[in-house]
């Protein structure tokens, strides 16, 4: 009995959770279908939906450029920790310390 209340209770949190993170995104997706006007107020649902304000947003700014940028950053970044962690890791293996 103890087992099963333990896991309905850690599924709960974990649903709960779960939809806590799920639903900023959903509102945003939603949001975006929506005309200006429409969009900050109390309606969670377009009225009607507007799928050319995604071609809007690429006419209006450079979001290539923007992922290119995003992308790049992300690689050298990852490139760099990389090459950082690595030697470290391997020097901390076979390294003897007293305690070990």
């Amino acid at each position: 009995m103890t087992h099963a209340v333990t896991r309905l209770a850690t599924h709960s949190v974990g649903l709960a959770m779960g939809i806590m993170f799920t639903l900023p995104v959903v509102f945003v997706l939603l949001t975006a279908f929506m005309k200006s006007d429409q969009a900050m107020t109390s309606s969670w649902w377009p009225a009607e939906w507007h799928f050319e304000n995604f071609v809007e947003v690429f006419k209006r700014a450079p979001m290539l450029t923007y992922l290119l940028n995003s992308l790049t950053y992300s690689l050298l970044a990852t490139l760099g920790i990389l090459a950082s962690a690595i030697p470290a890791a391997y020097a901390l293996a076979k390294l003897k310390w007293r305690g070990q």
